[in-house]
């Protein structure tokens, strides 16, 4: 095996290696020992696990990243060599190269002891172990550093950071771009320049060169022979006698250059006996300094900032002999042991995350423990490396003793078996304990995620997206299909034991079963369901759902039928026992609460009970500044607004602290605000886990003073629970998962770091899941819009007297999905129907061979209590409306076509089966003005109830004014007739189970349950946490208020009342009403006059068009038939707002337009 320098020829392996001179061993130069292994592979594809090398370049470089000397070599991969027009190489090119066996002794000798460079450094070094576990040998012990994530810090502009890019942006020349060789010096140039940036800067934290370097020092002392000597101090390697390979000799590093010659070690000078090295700042290992302390009795947390009287303490006892520290150090963290994985370069105090409970155990080519003579111990990676299971969070102080309840045990038993899982519960019955409890106690392999960003932050965990590294919108096609890989977290997955998902009521069946094909083909058995990792589901399906756009709703129907979890193809509920706690603990002591909240959590909050609870309605509450109460709103919009409002109620000014990132902050949702704006008297909540325990992410306190020292801002905070506390800025790791020593390690990539605190006078329901709190103000404001929204915020109280209603609790909040329910009852996911809606339709107008009779108002009521209905603009002539329903032009004036109703409407009806009197020919009613409207909905047969089945009294309430009445008496028809033992003759179908698209419904202004207030417009539809209700409103509302013919004072009120109740705006900017028309101004002698609609006047009772003309005649107008836009000067409507077809073109003509009432006033 020669030397194999790709040359502009492509020379191929059969024609030997290019001469080389050999090198001679003379003394290095001081400053000339190579400290950096800069490497790059060219492969046959991208898994490691299937594809193979094909071409390794080495280049050997000083501590300040100059190459010293270089090594290539070509590989037979024993397979095609895949993608030629990447890499260059053909089959021939590598028919006659050595197998990777027979180099890997050179290749590890070359890496050995070094800091290994690459760009995407995870890509080659997940390959190189990959070949040396099929050569049967362990990978070299070395420090990766990746120019990709350094180039986060150092070129932060970039918005792509390929290696040409990287490449350009700093001057270093890309020669032979895609050749091992060629690459492998463009990387080298990346090095040398981020070396000679931190020389000029001073700077070495995390992610930079200058902190590889400093941690490869170190791994290279503690890698020392008997005598001191550095193990990696020759030059290149060559292969020995064993491999039956010829010697490689080496060649110069630059063009012109002479060989560098393999440098000899200086010996190091005669050591004392061994001694516990005094330890510096920059070798101070949180995760020891944590372990000493707890030796001590010393109280500390497991995250966070050290406070420096305990690191001056434990830099102290380390320098003390006999104090028995050594032993301390040397067991807490990794300088016991370092793992042959790659791993990053340590994190400093302030970024630390890890653990110090149980450190890895050491292998068995691992270093000594105890110091060397004349050598610093190993950089510490206590800062990356984890229990065996995944970093959960300290619990609050005082620890309160766990209570074994016997569904706690038998949840135990069945984790620590190894058997999947479903944990589920109500609100506050302790499924986040039962799990942090588990990953203290257990030893297997552990990693928690969840679906969003909010729920990661939460448990200390990944998104679900990030740890597989899926793409948006990922399917199980995508995942089985060849092309997919985990990237960065493969190892992870290999070697994983336990895969705890939280939240799963969020987890939407096809990523569920995305995430399943990615563990059967990743990982630890590949080919095995969920690929031999146990799956434990954490969550309450009772509570927020998954998310589904419009665009994935119909293919989620078709495909799952339910877009939850238990729908997945991959799931079975025999497979997944289901555990479900029913001890609450959050509500301790309130059992009335707790009653009410289960009704809530079912939707089964029945009059008398809802009437309880809205005893505890105050419109007006407005909690004093130095009150603790905290007000969940359904909005991001709301929550801003309340926040901003109470910011600026503060007597003194308020100050902006702007958060510092480093490294790869792609995908992490910050805690909190970038620039966070707070002052003395501020509301807020706490975001972080305390290292000393003195609050708990999610404790709320009072700004009392605001200060800085030579650290950073100080933020004193007075706790509720009257202790005041002095807060500093936090890091935040942005980490990802690895296997170090079959060891899970979260691997430092990013830190975020700001004062850990967000203003908390409000804060959005969505965010509130978790949280525990005694005084919550829950406003409803715009309606809730998502199953399960209404129980999550009143479940976060512990008691009735801390929670005061904004507004009541209408039914229409008790929003829950039947799916769930069934599954949960049956254990079973079913498509089937999931109950029945009794549905009531008005119509105006008749039938023609164009036409059709239009919906006016639209009622559902559902067979587990659900009622919604509302009134529907026709855009066409009421008829008698007004007379037959009570309904007049003013209830539909802004009212929305059928079409804006149909989503709110259809998310009652989904996976129902309509049942009413007449149901074919109202429904028939409904398609077809849906199809007027320009939709095409499926509307499935319904079910008749006969009229033979019905009594005199339920056929006088069919007669009702208004469809909700008329619904109820369907339901309650239905009810009696089968309590006799009978059954409704035929069957019907049920409506799709898709909800798409937003709208809304409003209740009508007339009757015993009418209202002109803005609650009376409800949105609805496919609303998610993301959606704000009262912007759908307002956008909606901007369609209907271009239809509102001739505006009048009245419409533009009730707008205004919408907009300030909202605080949205609806109509345009500066619009103000035009003056009323005076019926003399425009009834002048002569002027040309029609009329629309029939006229019912209080003093003159009914009167039809011809009495109108004589009317008009008799005092000099002249009566006109039709509405024309010369011959007719003034249109006279039924009632304001009429939407006749005479109506919308005197708008569009721009004809005066007065009502009946007002044109019989003037006749006297």
């Amino acid at each position: 095996m020669g030397l194999l320098d790709r040359l502009p020829d492509r020379r191929s392996a059969s024609q030997g290696p290019a001469a080389a001179p050999t090198s001679s061993h003379g003394a290095p130069a001081l400053g000339t020992l190579p400290r950096f292994a800069v490497l790059d592979l060219e492969t046959t594809g991208l898994n490691p696990a299937s594809d193979r090398i094909l071409e390794i370049a080495i280049l050997r470089a000083d501590a300040q990243g100059r190459p010293l000397e270089q090594w290539v070599s070509r590989v037979n991969p024993d397979r095609p060599v895949g993608a030629t027009h990447v890499h260059g190489l053909t089959d021939a090119d590598v028919a006659a190269a050595p197998r990777f066996a027979e180099l890997a002794r050179v290749v590890g000798d070359a890496l050995q002891g070094m800091v290994v460079v690459a760009h995407n450094a995870e890509f080659d070094l997940g390959f190189l172990q990959a070949e040396f576990a099929r050569a049967g040998l362990p990978m070299p012990r070395l420090v990766p550093y990746c120019t990709l994530q350094g180039s986060t810090l150092y070129l932060p502009h970039l918005r792509r950071r390929t290696l040409a890019e990287c490449c350009a942006a700093l001057g270093v020349p890309l020669r032979n771009a895609h050749s091992a060789l060629g690459d492998a010096f463009a990387a080298a140039g990346l090095l040398e320049r981020y070396l000679a940036m931190d020389a000029q800067t001073g700077y070495d934290a995390a992610l930079t060169a200058t902190r590889a370097r400093i941690a490869g020092e170190r791994l290279a002392a503690s890698l020392a022979g008997p005598t001191g000597v550095e193990g990696p101090t020759e030059g290149l390697p060559t292969a020995g006698p064993e491999t039956g390979s010829a010697r490689s000799p080496l060649t110069p590093s630059r063009p012109g250059s002479t060989t560098v010659a393999p440098p000899a070690p200086t010996p190091p000078a005669p050591a004392s006996a061994p001694t516990a090295p005094s330890v510096t700042a920059n070798e101070i290992s949180p995760a020891a300094v944590r372990a000493w302390a707890r030796s001590q009795g010393i109280p500390v947390g497991d995250r966070g900032r050290l406070r420096a009287e305990l690191v001056a303490q434990y830099r102290e006892a380390m320098d003390a002999p006999g104090s028995g520290a050594e032993h301390v150090a040397a067991s807490a963290g990794p300088a016991a042991a370092r793992p042959a994985v790659p791993a990053p370069a340590p994190a400093d105090d302030a970024a630390s995350t890890a653990p110090p409970s149980a450190a890895p155990t050491a292998r068995a080519d691992a270093a000594p423990t105890g110091p060397t003579p004349s050598a610093t111990p190993p950089a510490p990676l206590s800062a990356s490396l984890a229990t065996p299971h995944a970093a959960t969070p300290p619990s609050a102080a005082p620890t309160r003793p766990l209570t074994i309840t016997d569904e706690f045990a038998a949840a135990l038993d069945h984790l620590h078996a190894g058997h999947h899982l479903f944990l589920t519960g109500k609100a506050g019955t302790g499924k986040s304990t039962l799990i942090r409890h588990y990953l203290e106690s257990t030893e297997r392999t552990t990693i928690t995620v969840a679906p969003t960003g909010i729920a990661a932050l939460n448990v200390d965990g990944y998104t679900i997206h990030r740890l597989f590294s899926f793409p948006l919108g990922v399917t199980e096609e995508q995942v089985r299909g060849g092309s997919y890989y985990p990237g960065r977290f493969a190892r992870a997955l290999k070697e994983l034991d336990t895969l705890i998902i939280d939240e799963a009521s969020m987890v939407r069946a096809d990523l569920f079963d995305a995430l399943t094909a990615a563990l059967e083909l990743y990982g630890p058995r590949p080919g095995t369901p969920f690929g031999g990792v146990q799956l434990v589901l954490v969550g309450d399906l009772y509570q927020l759902p998954p998310v589904v756009t419009d665009h994935d709703a119909g293919w989620i129907e078709r495909r799952y039928g339910t877009p939850f979890f238990f729908s997945a193809h991959s799931f079975d509920e025999d497979t997944f026992p289901v555990v479900e706690l029913s001890t609450v603990f959050r509500q301790q002591g309130d059992d009335r609460l707790v009653d009410l909240l289960n009704a809530v959590r079912e939707g089964t909050l029945l009059e008398k009970a809802r009437a309880e609870l809205n005893r505890r309605t105050d419109p007006d509450f407005e909690p004093g500044l130095d009150e603790f109460w905290l007000t969940l709103a359904t909005t991001n919009r709301i929550v801003g607004a309340r926040n901003r409002q109470m910011l600026e109620r503060l007597p003194g000014p308020v100050q902006a602290f702007t958060a510092q990132t480093s490294g790869d902050t792609d995908g992490f949702e910050k805690p909190t605000e970038e620039t966070l704006r707070i002052g003395v008297g501020a509301q807020v909540m706490l975001l972080n886990n305390d290292p000393l325990d003195r609050w708990v992410n999610g404790t709320l306190g009072r700004i009392t003073a605001i200060s800085a020292d030579s650290d950073g801002p100080v933020v004193t905070v007075l706790l509720r629970d009257g202790r005041t506390e002095q807060v500093r800025e936090h890091t935040w790791e942005i980490t990802r998962p690895s296997v170090e020593g079959g060891a899970l390690v979260h691997q430092v990539i990013g830190t975020f770091t700001q004062l850990p605190m967000k203003l908390a006078w409000a804060i959005t329901i969505h965010k509130s899941q978790g949280q525990t709190l005694d005084r919550v103000v829950v406003d409803l404001t715009g309606g809730t819009f998502a199953n399960g929204q209404l129980y999550v915020a009143l479940s976060r109280c512990t008691s009735l007297e801390g929670l005061v209603l904004k507004r009541e609790v209408l039914p229409r909040d008790l929003k829950t999905d039947q799916r769930v329910r069934r599954y949960l009852a049956s254990g079973t996911s079913t498509t089937e129907t999931l109950g029945e809606a009794y549905l009531s339709v008005l119509t105006v107008g008749t039938t023609g061979d164009r036409w059709r009779p239009r919906p006016v108002e639209i009622a559902v009521v559902t067979d587990d209590g659900d009622e919604i209905s509302t009134v529907v603009n026709p855009t066409s002539d009421l008829f008698g409306a007004r007379d037959e329903f009570g309904i007049t032009t003013r209830d539909v004036q802004l009212a929305p076509l059928l079409a804006e109703a149909w989503p709110a409407l259809s998310a009652l009806l989904a996976g129902r089966v309509p049942v009413g009197v007449d149901i074919d020919r109202q429904l028939a009613h409904v398609d077809f003005e849906l199809k007027r409207n320009g939709i095409v909905e499926p509307v499935p047969l319904g079910l008749e109830v006969p009229g033979r089945l019905l009594g005199a009294r339920e056929r006088a309430r069919l007669n009702a004014p208004t469809a909700l009445e008329r619904a109820r008496a369907v339901r309650d028809a239905v009810r009696r007739v089968r309590a006799a033992g009978e059954e409704l003759p035929g069957s019907g179908m049920a409506f799709r189970q898709v909800v798409a698209g937003h709208g809304y419904l409003l209740a009508r202004t007339t009757g015993p349950t009418g209202t002109s207030a803005p609650t009376g417009f409800v949105v609805g539809g496919n609303l998610g946490a993301q959606d704000d209700a009262a912007e759908v409103l307002a956008h909606l509302l901007e369609g209907t208020w271009q239809r509102v013919l001739s505006p009048d004072h009245e419409v533009l009120e009730r707008l205004r009342g919408v907009e300030e109740h909202f605080g949205v705006r609806v109509l345009p900017e500066g619009l103000e009403a035009t003056g009323p028309i005076s019926a003399a101004d425009v009834l002048v002698p002569g002027a040309r006059v029609c009329f629309s609609g029939t006229v019912h006047s209080p003093r003159h009772g009914w009167l039809e068009k011809e009495q109108l003309h004589a009317m008009a005649e008799a005092r000099g107008l002249r009566a006109v038939p039709t509405l024309t836009k010369t011959r007719t000067d003034v249109l006279v409507v039924a009632e304001a707002g009429s939407q006749s077809s005479k109506a919308k073109n005197a708008a569009r003509w721009e004809k005066p337009v007065i009502t009946a009432e007002e044109f019989l006033e003037w006749v006297g």
